[in-house]
């Protein structure tokens, strides 16, 4: 998780209309309370009660501007780029979330390509030439977006439908979990995880969780591993 987000603010800040239309207006640029409650049609004190909120999140700051007509005036803006991906199915609860990097890293062709011919752009003469290439490179960038959501989706659907053949082929259990939901905790734990990072996805005792352990060891389903911090740890 990002360092300074705690998910249970992001998700109370965002779950606000109001909050998001806020951080809608601010993505087009710095503004100060006055201007926005006038475009919201609000009260500024609700404006600052709702600002105030989004900033214990992180996500928007304040800063103080001179103003050529009169006492400084404070403005807010976003502070960080981040990218909250929440998805929710029969077989899976996920929250991911991953802070947009402050220089983008070509290592993916299609970004690598795009930065080429966005440095090129210097070598335009005329700025309507520029602003068709621009509208050029942000439609191609939109609907690459949209393939990887859709693509996204798809791999998700396919991940519950895997899970679905696990429940199928394991052995079932009439009480706690069973093996299947075990495998697919430690999935989400990214592959691997201790004792406590187990607890901490089911409510049944330490005696019974290791008694699964066992279980999945004996299926191959999992195997241990040592670490420096002499932790057991589990791995798919």
């Amino acid at each position: 998780m990002p360092e300074g987000i705690d998910i249970d603010k992001l998700t109370y800040a965002l779950g606000s209309e109001t909050r998001r239309r806020i951080l809608f207006l601010l993505s087009q640029g710095e503004d100060y309370p006055f201007s926005l409650a006038t475009r919201l049609n609000l009260t500024p004190r609700a404006v600052i009660q709702n600002l105030n909120i989004l900033e214990e999140t992180g996500l928007v700051e304040k800063i103080i501007k001179k103003s050529p007509y009169g006492p400084s005036r404070i403005y807010y803006k976003i502070k960080r780029g981040v990218n909250l991906n929440i998805s929710v199915s029969p077989r899976s609860f996920r929250v991911k979330i991953a802070e947009l990097p402050d220089k983008i890293k070509p290592k993916i062709e299609y970004i690598r390509e795009t930065l080429e011919e966005f440095d090129k752009l210097a070598f335009f003469k005329q700025d309507s030439e520029i602003i068709k290439k621009v509208l050029e490179l942000l439609n191609r960038t939109e609907n690459k977006l949209r393939e990887l959501e859709e693509f996204q989706c798809a791999l998700l659907k396919l991940r519950d439908k895997i899970f679905e053949e696990i429940e199928k082929t394991l052995p079932t259990s009439s009480s706690d979990i069973s093996l299947a939901v075990l495998i697919r905790s430690l999935i989400e734990l990214g592959g691997e995880g201790d004792i406590l990072d187990l607890l901490g996805y089911h409510n049944i005792p330490r005696s019974r969780l290791e008694q699964l352990l066992e279980e999945a060891k004996k299926y191959n389903l999992i195997k241990e591993k040592k670490v420096k911090e002499e932790k057991d740890y589990y791995t798919l």
